[in-house]
């Protein structure tokens, strides 16, 4: 499974898990986790957005860029493919 887990920082030192999101599966794909990898996670500047982008490991090969809402992880708001050609 290609996941994206996203935690706050607590007061006491510790985390606390906001949300787990299968990323091939919310934008509806099959894919082999050893092949994928989340590459480039951001946040935005108000913290109420994240783009990332995943997709296969080395130089071959294409990958994804999606943003989604911090507060509603399961929702693609956009989604970017990425080819490489060499």
């Amino acid at each position: 499974m290609t996941a994206l887990s996203v935690a706050r920082t607590c007061e006491a030192g510790g985390r606390k898990l906001l949300w787990n999101v299968d990323l091939l599966k919310l934008i509806g794909q099959v894919g082999d986790s050893e092949t994928e990898h989340v590459w480039g996670p951001a946040f935005s500047q108000d913290e109420t957005l994240l783009a990332v982008g995943f997709g296969q490991k080395g130089d071959m090969g294409g990958g994804h860029v999606i943003v989604v809402a911090i507060d509603h992880p399961k929702s693609v708001l956009r989604r970017c493919g990425i080819h490489v050609l060499i």
